[in-house]
């Protein structure tokens, strides 16, 4: 005879299935970017990862995952490891290294004092929203947001402006919390995101990185954010879908809360791109396609194609096509073809400026060549 307990026990999932599945969990390496592990290993000077002894060693593949996020975050070069060695404290439970590398271009671009929030914000969960009142939650985001921006920059400094107010005059736990749920907010969240604030805030202090004085600009913030997220840029698609070409080829469309959904941009960057029914970036910002030349410079590719004389600058000039993982940026912009290809140049100013006479001169050779 069965007893009461076991009369309400119910299965998950059949025997069978249960069987089947292994009994550890995986280990941490096997579910982890590898790129943090390869920079410490490199700060520590303990050689090629791929020769280290270890214990569980990680598939190739994850090892060239973690080669390829360095590499587009231009972090393996010596340089790279020597500040890699410097910041060894840096909270790494959820400080990954794109989030480190836009703190590290936070200084350079003056925009230091928003990119820790706004790094701090993205490196964790999406705060908890109540579904029976989804639709509503929706639209007081929406109403919040930039005009140019979604989440990823304008709202989470309004947001966390908010925070630091409320915590200076909240009066008890209690009102705390329901201020947060009619925002649609979690306060263990919001806690959460203040003390990895903190976290980085002293980090960055002790290396000796300078805070902007003055309000960063959407330029700013976006070109240091730009840092850690070229791998998800899009260029908007020339069908009816409002899809976006991303890098590698792939494709993908705005989640529908984002402020850009409807309004579009013809490049855009997202925090984070994530597959449900389809592919959809959130956290999505307008940005200007001279900002990738400039951020993502070490990855760009550059081709040349018609090649010729102009008399007017008196130089040999080009057409430049170029790409980031096979997405264009740029796919026609005029160069100075001199520095670029010397020889092919040479040969062309000698063909078109000085036999065709359009060089504009008085030196005396040009006087006796023509004759």
């Amino acid at each position: 005879m069965r007893s009461r307990d076991e009369r309400h026990l119910y299965r998950l999932y059949e025997e069978a299935d249960f069987l089947q599945r292994p009994e550890f969990t995986d280990a941490e390496i096997f579910r982890v970017s590898l790129a943090t592990v390869i920079l410490r290993m490199s700060a520590l000077g303990l050689g090629e990862v791929e020769a280290f002894p270890f214990i569980e060693r990680p598939a190739a593949r994850a090892i060239a995952d973690g080669y390829q996020l360095l590499q587009e975050l231009n972090a393996i070069d010596d340089q790279a490891i020597a500040h890699a060695a410097r910041s060894r404290n840096w909270p790494s439970c959820r400080s990954t290294p794109k989030w480190r590398g836009c703190c590290w271009l936070g200084g350079q671009y003056h925009c230091l004092n928003e990119i820790l929030i706004i790094a701090s914000a993205l490196a964790l969960q999406d705060p908890p929203r109540p579904p029976s009142r989804a639709a509503r939650g929706r639209r007081m985001r929406r109403t919040s947001a930039s005009t140019t921006s979604a989440p990823i920059s304008s709202s989470y400094i309004k947001l966390w402006t908010w925070f630091q107010e409320a915590l200076k005059h909240k009066k008890t736990n209690k009102l705390w919390a329901s201020d947060c749920r009619d925002k649609f907010l979690s306060p263990l969240r919001l806690r959460e995101w203040h003390e990895l604030h903190q976290q980085l805030h002293a980090q960055v202090s002790e290396m000796g990185m300078r805070f902007n004085e003055q309000p960063a600009t959407y330029e700013q913030i976006h070109k240091a954010l730009l840092t850690g997220l070229l791998g998800n840029i899009g260029s908007k698609g020339v069908d009816r879908e409002a899809y976006y070409l991303g890098p590698r080829e792939i494709k993908f469309f705005i989640a529908s809360n984002s402020v850009l959904a409807k309004k579009g941009s013809q490049v855009g960057v997202a925090a984070e791109i994530v597959e449900t029914t389809k592919l959809f970036a959130r956290c999505v910002a307008r940005i200007e396609p001279e900002w990738l030349e400039e951020v993502g410079a070490h990855l760009i590719k550059r081709s040349y194609f018609d090649a010729h004389w102009e008399k007017k600058a008196a130089q040999v000039a080009a057409w430049e096509r170029s790409t980031l993982y096979g997405l264009v940026i740029n796919p026609k912009k005029r160069v100075h073809y001199g520095p670029m290809n010397p020889e092919e140049s040479r040969e062309i100013f000698i063909r078109e400026a000085l036999v065709n006479g359009e060089f504009n001169t008085q030196a005396p050779f040009f006087a006796h060549n023509q004759n």
